[in-house]
């Protein structure tokens, strides 16, 4: 990897740098990711407590 790189003309210091950036952006997608899902997951509890509010007057009149 370290001849692949060199012969592109990229040094060492400027590889490491260029990965910890890919690190970076990856875990921030993970984040984004996660808080969508947290965000997503809490809209289906609230619809889902919603609509068994809505239908309890119907199971109390059976």
């Amino acid at each position: 990897m370290r001849e692949t790189l060199n012969m592109v003309g990229i040094t060492k210091p400027a590889a490491q740098q260029e990965l910890l950036n890919l690190r970076f952006a990856n875990n921030k997608g993970k984040r984004i990711h996660n808080q969508f899902f947290w965000e997503r997951a809490l809209i289906y509890l609230m619809l889902i407590l919603f609509s068994a509010a809505a239908l309890a007057p119907l199971l109390w009149a059976v």
